[in-house]
């Protein structure tokens, strides 16, 4: 047992796991260890016996309580038990979808999005994931959006307000601008417009949120997404003052 890490140690073992879980609330006698956990009498006791020799339990004068080394555990326990709920809803998702376009931070968070549904645009529905979006859309006064695609079939349900705020990518405006196409800017006038360098969806209002990751198996997105937001080379050769053949 002493190779195992502490919260290997903890989680190769359900009882031990469901006793550090119950601690973490407060401490508790062992009979109510006993009546709260599936587990045999003599398993309970054996658990408490282990967790006690790793420094994890101590023994108070009402029953049993986690040290500071368990509090630590229990916390890391209880997150990894989140992370594999989020991942059992869909695991076939998160085995072709990319969270590295996240921040750090928001990634160590995405267990708590749960509970939550998983939306395929696949035929003969293949719009289904945004058709989704634009329903959610419809039942709020304002919505924050990031999007890294201009998508103008959304254009008439996204809520004009100026508490609607959308995060674009520059290559979206070029794409607009290009294609002479402003409906985005003149369909809503009212919305606040902000730029950024996201690779991910997000839509969310009063009573909904809608992410969408990147593809792992679409190499083509991701290189789109970073070529249009990529600096042209020739900008950065004139920077340093080297003629460019016309």
């Amino acid at each position: 047992m002493a190779d195992k890490s502490s919260h290997q140690f903890v989680g190769s073992s359900t009882v031990r796991t469901n006793i550090v879980n119950q601690l973490s609330a407060g401490e508790a006698p062992t009979d109510e260890l006993i009546d709260g956990l599936d587990g045999s009498e003599s398993a309970v006791y054996n658990a408490l016996s282990e967790l006690n020799e790793r420094g994890l339990v101590r023994e108070v004068a009402d029953g049993w309580g986690l040290t500071g080394h368990g509090q630590l555990v229990a916390q890391s326990v209880s997150r990894w038990q989140s992370i594999e709920e989020l991942v059992e809803t869909d695991p076939e998702y998160w085995e072709t979808y990319r969270i590295n376009t996240l921040p750090p931070e928001f990634q160590r968070r995405l267990h708590e999005i749960t509970p939550y549904e998983i939306v395929r645009g696949v035929r003969p529905k293949v719009n289904r994931n945004h058709e989704v979006i634009r329903e959610r859309m419809q039942t709020v006064d304002s919505c924050r959006l990031i999007s890294p695609i201009y998508l103008p079939e959304n254009d008439p349900f996204i809520p004009d307000s100026p508490e609607t705020k959308m995060l674009l990518t520059r290559g979206v405006v070029d794409g607009v601008l290009a294609n002479e196409d402003r409906d985005i800017f003149e369909v809503h006038p009212e919305s606040q417009v902000r730029l950024a360098p996201v690779e991910f969806g997000l839509n969310y209002g009063e009573s909904y949120m809608c992410l969408v990751l990147p593809n792992l198996e679409d190499p083509r997105k991701l290189f789109a997404s970073l070529w249009a937001d990529a600096e042209p080379m020739e900008a950065y050769l004139r920077e340093l003052g080297i003629s460019i053949p016309e």
